[in-house]
């Protein structure tokens, strides 16, 4: 796609926006952003952009990015529903993502993993053994660095491995994975769609644009992905903890392996592998497939699996004080993440939970709550309704502040007690994202380990 001289407005000014507006002034397009906030924490780069020709607002969105109609780009955290989108959908705007953008330009194959849970453990797994292996490549999306950032450094001999989200999705045109991964699907972001299935349709146009010579890994398990992928052109590999395959990963027994035309490429011993847990599992499967359809050899995926830990805020061990544990597990914004949680996890659990109402279905966890959860120190947006939900399977405490919630926590636990934050909610009420969310979490667990 060319885009010199294209006038372009970048909706949301934040890492995103900022990267693909850089993005296209280098290709030599008019560029102007436009923040609802009036001030953003890169206001450094912004700063330097504007150097370069590039105009800005901040505070709000005006009809100045009217100014700039060849198409817009909105960034994953601004909402399609906002006034000035609506606006711009009226007049026959084109309106792209950043991911959309980034991909016109990138010149090596990409591996885009996708799900509702697990999609930043398969990247990172991935990109783990891909780094074993010696093999070229970049790790961005939604996991890292946008897109924007590395794809000038693409090359055809090197693959990019990109997390990508149903935000991201939701404004492709052209964008075609080489290899398209399909984790799971369950309700998410509900406060941002109209229905649960405008959510799905969103994670499935990942595989809008694929034709016969693409790869979909899809589990095998999850109904709704083997309903919607069935008509689907493409090199279909499924992945399953319960069922064996002539293509296909699979576990048997101890081991995870990979079949292809009914030939074994790939047997890994499970208890060798660091990660632990059935939703780990789906992940690794799902991994040892890219790395076997990019011809990896079984020593590095081996290597990888047994060095691989977790990724941070994802059931994160943070440490132990008189005998109570603490776990992050920020990044859990959804109840599938919480149950998962829950289940890999021996009571007493005291469960601090809480942010940024997604409106998804809390019952989910409910047995959970009653078998193995001491007590839940809800906060955030979310609160009264967890507590009004939950109050009659465990005790409740609403609090008014993240660190009020840690120290009550604390106060309650006894020797024997896992701490877990699990939010099944965003951080935006009251953190940037879920990754300082996590760290003010470790932090005032080194506090309390200090004061004793």
């Amino acid at each position: 796609m060319k885009v010199k001289n294209k006038k372009v407005a970048v909706i949301g000014a934040g890492r995103s926006g900022l990267s693909v507006a850089k993005l296209l002034l280098k290709r030599g397009a008019k560029v102007f952003l436009s923040e609802k906030e009036s001030s953003i924490r890169n206001m450094k780069e912004l700063l330097e952009l504007k150097k370069y020709g590039v105009e800005y607002e901040l505070g709000g969105h005006t009809d100045r990015v009217f100014n700039f109609t060849d198409f817009f780009v909105i960034s994953p955290g601004v909402a399609p529903s906002i006034p000035i989108i609506q606006k711009a959908r009226a007049k026959k705007v084109k309106i792209y993502s950043e991911l959309e953008v980034a991909s016109w330009f990138c010149r090596a194959p990409i591996i885009a993993v996708t799900g509702s849970n697990g999609k930043t453990t398969t990247t990172a797994i991935i990109d783990k053994i891909f780094s074993y292996s010696k093999m070229k490549s970049f790790t961005a999306g939604n996991i890292g660095y946008p897109f924007s950032d590395i794809v000038d450094e693409t090359k055809e001999d090197m693959y990019v491995i990109l997390e990508v989200s149903s935000f991201q999705l939701e404004g492709i045109s052209r964008f075609r994975p080489y290899i398209s991964i399909i984790l799971n699907i369950s309700p998410d972001h509900l406060d941002r769609y109209s229905s649960y299935n405008d959510y799905i349709d969103a994670k499935f146009r990942i595989l809008e644009n694929l034709n016969t010579d693409d790869y979909l890994i899809f589990n095998n398990e999850d109904k709704i992905i083997t309903e919607r992928i069935r008509k689907k052109e493409a090199i279909k590999i499924p992945f399953s903890l319960e069922k064996k395959f002539r293509t296909g990963a699979f576990k048997d027994r101890n081991y995870f392996k990979f079949y292809r035309d009914g030939l074994e490429l790939t047997a890994i011993n499970s208890k060798e592998v660091s990660l632990k847990g059935i939703h780990n599992e789906q992940n690794i499967l799902a991994s040892i497939a890219t790395a076997k359809i990019c011809d990896i050899e079984n020593e590095y995926i081996n290597t990888a699996l047994k060095e691989f830990k977790g990724i941070e805020h994802r059931m994160e061990y943070v440490g132990e004080i008189n005998g109570v544990k603490f776990i992050n597990d920020s990044k859990a914004t959804n109840i599938d993440s919480v149950y998962y949680a829950l289940k890999s996890i021996n009571p007493p659990i005291i469960l601090i939970a809480g942010g940024k109402d997604k409106k998804s279905d809390l019952t989910k966890i409910n047995e959970l709550l009653k078998d193995k959860v001491k007590l839940l120190v809800l906060l955030g947006e979310a609160a009264e309704r967890m507590e009004k939900e939950w109050k009659n399977l465990t005790e409740c405490i609403i609090v008014d502040s993240f660190e009020e919630g840690v120290k009550k926590a604390w106060e309650n636990s006894g020797e024997g007690d896992t701490i877990i934050l699990s939010p099944a909610c965003s951080s935006f009420d009251m953190f940037n994202n879920f990754e300082e969310r996590g760290n003010r979490f470790k932090e005032l667990f080194n506090s309390i380990k200090r004061e004793i």
